[in-house]
């Protein structure tokens, strides 16, 4: 390619041999002996400290690396990126009420269930097991409402990235 147009066509190693634009695009001197020029333009390169005409002609460039941690800003950014953030209520909703089911099923149990065989139980057995199922559905529901919130947000916030 050459100003926007393909000038050549071909395999890769004829495009080497025949034309310099592409030699020159891709960087990659094959024709003039291969890897062991290559380690000597690194030695030279790292002698000189000659590293500003590294990504000269580099059809990719490498890609830069930070370190360290990323900041709540950059969460909340994301995630308020669809809707502006009006599904994160619903989301923290749906969490908090289900810890509340879970927490509301284990008193359940404990409430109503005997201590001994001894004490006469407070419910029947099928009333036990039906509100336990009840609160159990309830917390289902709860975690299929946050999942697929969440998901609508990732969904939707990476159509956005890429």
């Amino acid at each position: 390619m050459k100003d926007g147009k393909i000038t050549q066509c071909g395999k890769y190693a004829n495009l080497l041999n025949n034309g310099t634009d592409f030699m020159e695009l891709v960087d990659f001197p094959i024709s003039h002996g291969g890897e062991k020029e290559e380690e000597k333009k690194d030695e030279q390169n790292d002698k000189t400290g000659n590293k500003g005409d590294e990504a000269k002609g580099q059809l990719v460039q490498a890609e830069e690396r930070e370190s360290g941690r990323v900041g709540f800003l950059v969460y909340w950014q994301y995630i308020t990126m669809e809707y502006g953030g009006a599904l994160v209520p619903f989301i923290m909703l749906a969490h908090t009420l289900f810890q509340v089911l879970q927490i509301g099923s284990n008193y359940w149990m404990a409430w109503a269930t005997p201590i001994s065989q001894d004490v006469e139980p407070l419910v029947s057995g099928t009333i036990l097991i039906a509100g336990y199922i009840a609160l159990a559905i309830g917390s289902s529901f709860c975690i299929l409402a946050r999942t697929t919130l969440v998901a609508n947000i990732y969904l939707c916030t990476n159509t956005y990235i890429v």
